[in-house]
């Protein structure tokens, strides 16, 4: 149970500096059912609960000072939530955003201890870092900050953490209502009683001591954060089309290469995965211009190759006249179900803002029984040149504009963690394999040491590969539908 006086002395006193800030905020959940349905605090309520618009951010900003002078813990939670704590009270300010005609915040759960110690480190570096910007937006945090704080983001959702979206219709909190709660005015959604029939059900009104907001909650959206943001499609569509552009502009740069050898790695990999049986029909997804299609081409088999860049294709379809080559997102083929016996997918998903979709999409054209290929990049890699974090190395690219992304592009281009991509393939497929596999470099321009380098860096790499395989730079995932 509550004690009640200490309750109402904590929310008195946030009041007062709230006040003062010019801060508009509302009663909200817990808090917001008690005031109504008994008129004071729930007697199992953990917290107190207060809602903002993302807009007054700024405004709320301002109150830090106060609350360090009052004592008052401050925590920038993961979730859009600012907790404050004093006397083993908690106080929760919620924010949201304004999406269309949607208010949405974010909602986490941490599965286990390990998730739920990220999410406090988390907590520490990337969001509250946020706040020393003028909004808090990941776009506006420094960029070591938002590299850190994502990686462990990644590693949280690995360990167990769960992500949900609270989304509640802006009508609500357009012209709020009021209310008197202890001799205090406070602000509320607006209408107040329709607001939590939307938010507990038609038994609001009926006290629930076992009440779980993840799962009770009616605003809470238990898929997570795909596909939820009315528009969220639109926007994911239009970054695929800007990134297609940017491969359009890169269509003479080496990263796009239009020859490959036939001691390539990669080229090996795909080659032993592949059947002798030249009749078999072959899909290669993000073929580029076509390099993986000419070899495959020559080993008699049948391959199609899908390409989105308009660009590429073009250059594709000059140079390799008996090859089929169709214009396509990975996220949208343009393929009957169970098309393919072999699928071949090339550092092609780093480049693809939504990454389940494409994987959905390419399993539907794969025949039943029939198999593929992935290969990408490592996230815990070390880099095949230089031999450190590859994304420290990409960080120090990024930062000085020399990555093929520019710093003002919306998307970057992603490394992955090889079992959460198994476990990803694994929702589509019968099964899939994971193996890591090392850069083997031909060039002897491109080595360790000037001297002598090519073979001390093969050596080093072959050395690390036995010892270490999980820091390889590349990850081959296989599999059968």
């Amino acid at each position: 149970m509550i004690n009640e006086r200490k309750y109402i002395k904590a929310l008195r006193e946030l009041k007062r500096i709230l006040d003062k800030a010019g801060v508009r905020y509302w009663l909200d959940m817990g808090t917001l059912l008690g005031a109504i349905r008994e008129g004071r605090f729930i007697p199992w309520d953990i917290d107190i609960d207060l809602g903002i618009l993302f807009d007054e951010f700024e405004k709320l900003k301002r109150c830090l000072p106060l609350f360090k002078e009052k004592k008052f813990g401050v925590r920038f939670k993961s979730n859009f939530t600012i907790t404050l704590k004093k006397n083993n009270i908690l106080l929760d300010i919620y924010l949201y955003r304004i999406k269309s005609n949607k208010a949405w915040r974010f909602e986490y759960y941490s599965g286990s201890k390990i998730s739920a110690i990220l999410e406090r480190i988390v907590d520490a570096t990337y969001y509250k870092a946020l706040t020393r910007n003028k909004i808090l937006d990941k776009r506006s945090c420094p960029s070591i900050l938002k590299l850190i704080g994502g990686f462990l983001l990644k590693i949280w959702k690995f360990c167990g953490g769960k992500s949900f979206l609270c989304i509640v219709p802006k009508q609500f909190y357009e012209n709020l209502g009021s209310i008197v709660f202890y001799d205090m005015k406070f602000n509320t959604p607006s209408p107040v009683k329709k607001y939590l029939l939307y938010r507990y059900g038609s038994n609001w009104h009926k006290p629930n001591a076992d009440y779980n907001s993840l799962v009770d909650d009616r605003a809470m959206d238990r898929k997570g954060m795909t596909s939820i943001i009315e528009g969220q499609k639109g926007k994911m569509e239009e970054i695929e089309n800007r990134i297609f552009k940017k491969f359009d502009e890169l269509k003479d740069q080496k990263i796009v290469t239009e020859i490959i050898e036939d001691s390539d790695f990669m080229l090996k990999e795909v080659l032993s995965f592949l059947d002798a049986s030249a009749n078999q029909k072959i899909v290669d997804i993000g073929c580029g211009k076509g390099r993986f299609c000419r070899k495959l081409r020559d080993k008699g088999f049948n391959v199609t190759g899908v390409e989105p860049s308009k660009e590429l294709i073009e250059i594709a379809i000059k140079n390799n006249k008996d090859i089929k080559f169709i214009q396509a997102s990975a996220t949208n083929l343009p393929f009957r179900n169970n098309t393919f016996d072999f699928l071949i997918c090339v550092e092609v998903l780093e480049h693809i803002p939504d990454t389940e979709r494409a994987v959905k999409e390419m399993m539907r054209v794969l025949k039943e029984g029939g198999r593929f290929i992935i290969i990408d990049k490592n996230i815990f890699s070390l880099h095949f040149k230089y031999f450190i974090p590859t994304l420290l190395w990409k960080f120090f690219l990024e930062i000085t504009n020399r990555w093929m992304y520019p710093k003002d592009f919306p998307f970057r281009e992603k490394y992955f963690i090889p079992l959460r991509l198994n476990r990803l393939l694994k929702k589509y497929c019968l099964c899939a394999k994971t193996k890591f596999i090392r850069h083997q470099f031909k060039n002897k321009n491109r080595h360790l040491l000037k001297k002598g380098g090519l073979s001390i860096h093969n050596m080093v790499s072959s050395l690390l590969h036995r010892v270490l395989p999980f820091l390889d730079f590349f990850v081959v995932w296989t599999g059968t539908k």
